[in-house]
């Protein structure tokens, strides 16, 4: 016979497991950022508490600044040489409407939108570690590492340069609006572009990791899926996206170099 204080213990759980089920439920409806800024915080908690950060610490005096800066700088380069031609680009890329443009469109505007990547990457991070596969975990704990630094950079770039979107009507010379930085005016944060950044910096980090040519080198479209979203949705100009990339490329190497004790421990 199943004692009585083992079943009330057991329906306890069954309740607590209910709830917590219907909690995250309500989340991921109704606060999804909340519930993607939770879950980063308590993964970079969980990578402190391993000592991966301070494993990172010990690799500042091998890294190679050029490198880093190198696809920042070309990018860079190449943004500045697209400025010029922006509102012809964008209106090019506004009248593909075959289905398959359409397609990805969608397709990158989800990678892009709000916190959806990181949700991905969240689900990826818990599930290696459900399995105990240190190097799934690890690889996507780096694409986080490399996208909230392409994000943070990215943030800041948006309220030194104060760049109008092409639906503010301003032109794309539009530079340096005090108004954004005074009042938050969403249409003075151009340039560079978030949605595009925060893909740019996962898929860059992904590049550098996998070994496999076919592998690596489609990874880095998802980008330019979310930069046509963005040009296709009037949202940025196309120098805004091409510079982002650049910035994710470079986030990445960066991550990438300082974590490289943690890869040849982990085998990778």
């Amino acid at each position: 016979m199943v004692p009585s204080r083992f079943c009330e213990r057991l329906k306890m759980e069954q309740w607590l497991v209910k709830k917590w089920r219907g909690l995250i439920k309500a989340l991921v409806r109704s606060q999804p950022k909340a519930l993607t800024l939770f879950l980063v915080v308590f993964i970079f908690y969980r990578e402190w508490r391993c000592g991966h950060f301070e494993k990172m610490g010990s690799q500042l005096r091998t890294l190679k600044p050029f490198s880093i800066v190198q696809p920042l700088l070309l990018f860079g380069t190449l943004a500045a040489c697209m400025l010029f031609g922006d509102p012809v680009l964008l209106h090019r890329i506004q009248t593909l409407e075959h289905p398959f443009f359409i397609f990805v469109s969608d397709f990158g505007g989800f990678l892009g939108r709000s916190t959806n990547l990181w949700m991905v990457l969240a689900g990826w991070y818990g599930l290696s570690v459900w399995v105990k596969r240190p190097g799934g975990s690890q690889l996507a704990f780096g694409c986080f590492l490399s996208s909230v630094l392409t994000s943070l950079l990215c943030l800041a770039l948006k309220f030194t340069f104060l760049r109008a979107r092409p639906d503010a009507g301003l032109g794309h010379l539009s530079f340096f609006h005090l108004e954004g930085l005074l009042k938050d005016e969403g249409i003075f944060q151009s340039f560079p572009s978030g949605d595009v950044s925060v893909v740019a910096g996962s898929a860059a980090f992904l590049f550098y990791s996998l070994k496999s040519t076919y592998g690596r080198w489609p990874v880095l479209l998802l980008p330019f899926a979310t930069a046509f979203s963005r040009i296709n949705g009037n949202r940025h100009w196309p120098s805004d996206t091409l510079f982002s990339m650049g910035l994710g490329l470079a986030c990445a190497k960066l991550i990438w170099d300082l974590r490289k004790e943690i890869r040849v421990s982990d085998g990778n």
